[in-house]
């Protein structure tokens, strides 16, 4: 029996003590042997067992990406993609890395659109009183904002 798989099996599996981390090109191999189906359901199994104990490194989530990337037929035309969000959350009750992600830009992006529209009505009142003399000031004699 071929088991073109099992070298990274034994890579990840030996014990709590002694497992190691994949490279970015046998992460690489071993996701391009799952997406051709070249192993067997146990070896399979197993594998996504040991990656739940272990949890994954930047080089594997990037051998694995290169794996999914690699059989792709793209079109000359279409943009270069160059970021990849992972949407596992591992074996933690948190939420997975692309929806923290995605609700961080959400946050800056909403921040962002509250200062662009301070400085815009800013620089409305701005050209006001530059155009009709400036009422949106101190009132000498009160000290209070009028407006």
């Amino acid at each position: 029996m071929n088991l073109p798989f099992a070298p990274y099996i034994q890579i990840l599996g030996k014990g709590s003590r002694g497992d190691q981390d994949m490279s970015q090109q046998e992460a690489d191999q071993s996701n391009s042997i799952i997406l051709n189906g070249q192993f067997e359901q146990t070896q399979f199994g197993a594998f996504l067992m040991l990656f739940r104990i272990k949890d994954e490194n930047h080089s594997e989530m990037s051998g694995f990406s290169q794996a999914c990337r690699e059989p792709l037929k793209v079109p000359q035309d279409f943009p270069e993609v160059v970021l990849d969000w992972a949407t596992y959350a591992g074996k933690r009750r948190q939420l997975s890395r692309f929806t923290l992600s995605a609700l961080m830009h959400a946050m800056q992006v909403k921040l962002r659109d509250q200062i662009y529209d301070l400085n815009v009505q800013a620089s409305k009142n701005i050209v006001s009183c530059a155009l009709h003399g400036c009422g949106h000031g101190r009132d000498r004699s009160s000290g209070y904002l009028r407006s």
